[in-house]
């Protein structure tokens, strides 16, 4: 897999090794078919949902095993804390104690996730033609698919491909009628 270069510009923790190689050539597909360079969809990558749930998840697995004193609340604050923007630039904006308050009526690691992709889809910023959300809906379709064995639907994505090298030379400052 190593000619995948996206998957190895990924952080650790995020990087799908675990994951069927059928997911990781979809993502490929994918990318192509978006006609995305290596670095561009590993960002993408790192900010769907997919992403999110996972890495909470991760924190949690870790600090459970690090911290096995601390109750399921405590684990739950510090991770939803980690999300702040008292701690990461661009973060969910909360106080400790709007998070206290959050954290006494949750009771899992699904609840807490839920809640934190609701906060944080609340707190996006604008969304040209819902492209974000396309990208990260087919991002989690293929990560999340429960039959392992995922297909891209390539047709569907001719005008929205069109529209996504668009925006990507908006974005990096290049517009041309090329495209």
């Amino acid at each position: 897999m190593a000619e995948y270069e996206w998957l190895w510009m990924l952080p650790d923790r995020l990087r799908p090794d675990d994951v069927e190689p059928e997911r990781i050539h979809a993502l490929d597909a994918l990318r192509r078919s978006w006609s995305l360079d290596h670095a561009l969809f590993s960002e993408i990558l790192v900010q769907s949902d997919w992403a999110t749930k996972r890495l909470q998840r991760q924190l949690y697995e870790d600090g459970r095993k690090l911290h096995s004193e601390l109750s399921d609340k405590e684990l739950f604050k510090e991770i939803m804390m980690s999300r702040t923007s008292s701690r990461i630039p661009m973060g969910i904006d909360m106080t400790e104690k709007e998070v206290d308050s959050v954290i006494e009526e949750i009771e899992t690691i699904d609840q807490l996730v839920d809640f934190i992709m609701t906060k944080e889809q609340e707190d996006e910023g604008p969304d040209p033609g819902g492209m974000r959300s396309k990208m990260n809906a087919e991002i989690c379709r293929i990560m999340e698919s429960q039959d392992g064995h995922p297909e891209i639907r390539t047709d569907a994505f001719t005008r929205f491909r069109n529209r996504i090298k668009v925006l990507i030379t908006c974005l990096r400052g290049k517009a041309t009628d090329e495209v």
